[in-house]
């Protein structure tokens, strides 16, 4: 059966990494990511992240909170979801981080176009 062009690639970045992995003494992939790797088409890692993403928004949107916390539109596809922090904590106190109540959801251009607070 021959192999996708991207599946191909997957499996050269792959060995490519191990090589390099091996070579440094970093962590390597097991061989299950790797095939799930090769599989997907994609790194891992990659594919986790989007799969979490795409069930993030699944359950905001259930909850009804797919609304920008910024301009108060309607947050419409996961790769559109950012997740917010109301009240800035950098600097401030790491709890803020962490608080529930500080956490809001935003239009990724809504929340990237915002200027950090010193």
């Amino acid at each position: 059966m021959p192999v996708s062009r991207d599946k191909e690639v997957v499996r050269k970045y792959n060995a490519r990494r191990y090589k390099e992995r091996k070579a440094n003494g970093t962590v390597i992939p097991s061989k299950s990511h790797l095939k799930k790797s090769e599989q997907l088409g994609m790194p891992w890692g990659t594919a986790a992240h989007r799969l979490r993403k795409k069930v993030l928004f699944m359950l905001v949107c259930e909850a009804g909170r797919n609304i920008c916390f910024h301009c108060g539109g309607e947050i419409e596809n996961e790769s559109d979801l950012s997740i917010e922090h109301k009240q800035s904590w950098l600097g401030i106190d790491v709890d803020l981080f962490w608080d529930m109540e500080n956490i809001d959801f935003s239009h990724l251009r809504c929340n990237s176009s915002r200027s950090p607070n010193p």
